[in-house]
């Protein structure tokens, strides 16, 4: 599993802790989609629609609020994908989440109070949707490569928008967060990534590879870092990746 590698791999210590398991770990798949369902359209509808000057922000008034609207939103992209209202619950999802980062729209105060560890979250959030799902038909293959381009597409755009003003040890956590998953599509496991076999498929092909791999160096380059261990970091995985890509980096 992602989550697992991560740790195997020793970053998890950077790694956002609410990332790791949320609030709907005891609850049943259907349930679970049910819940986060409920949280989307209420927090749609509070954010997305209507008169900005009339919003309601009762439900992300707080730290509180916020926090666990987080926890049940993140949980979205570890759905297992077999539903087409899975994937339109993580469409709409991604939407409040890129109004959460500032790259559209107004994000609530409190947002704007906590903008770091929102970003660090939601990237780590992002990072789930990259996990492995065994067993899925072409449809649903495409549209989780789908998914995954366009979480690639906004965390590139978070990084060259600036949309969140973020001190060098925030940069490294959602650097850490994404040397991970791209560590991740690399396994040896995940080379096949073409295979026509449908419990051999995975999503991990050079583009999605390559396209990891610029943005671990693009947020590298935001972090600013001059840190030894940063830099041991990059030079060791950046060599391993570029060595599995077809014509090297």
């Amino acid at each position: 599993m992602l989550l697992q590698h991560i740790d195997d791999v020793g970053l998890a210590k950077r790694f956002p802790a609410a990332a790791k398991g949320g609030v709907l770990t005891s609850f049943a798949g259907e349930s679970q989609f049910t819940i986060i369902a409920t949280v989307q359209r209420e927090l749609s509808n509070m954010l997305l629609h209507g008169q900005r000057k009339s919003r309601d922000y009762r439900a992300m008034k707080t730290a509180v609020h916020l926090n666990w609207n987080l926890e049940v939103l993140g949980s979205a992209f570890a759905l297992p994908l077999t539903d087409d209202k899975h994937i339109t619950l993580i469409h709409e999802v991604m939407q409040i989440y890129i109004l959460l980062l500032g790259l559209s729209g107004d994000p609530p105060p409190v947002v704007r109070d906590m903008s770091q560890e929102v970003a660090c979250r939601i990237v780590a959030h992002f990072s789930q949707i990259f996990e492995v799902r065994l067993g899925l038909g072409a449809e649903f293959w495409e549209k989780q490569r789908w998914i995954c381009r366009w979480t690639i597409e906004v965390v590139e755009l978070l990084a060259n928008n600036g949309g969140v003003d973020f001190h060098n040890d925030e940069w490294v956590r959602i650097l850490s967060t994404f040397v991970g998953t791209c560590d991740y599509a690399f396994l040896d496991e995940h080379q096949a990534s073409t295979a026509d076999n449908d419990a051999a498929r995975n999503i991990f092909d050079a583009e999605i590879q390559s396209c990891l791999c610029r943005v671990c160096l693009l947020l590298w380059l935001r972090s600013g870092s001059q840190s030894p261990d940063v830099c041991n970091l990059m030079q060791k995985y950046l060599a391993k990746w570029c060595a599995r890509l077809p014509g090297g980096c």
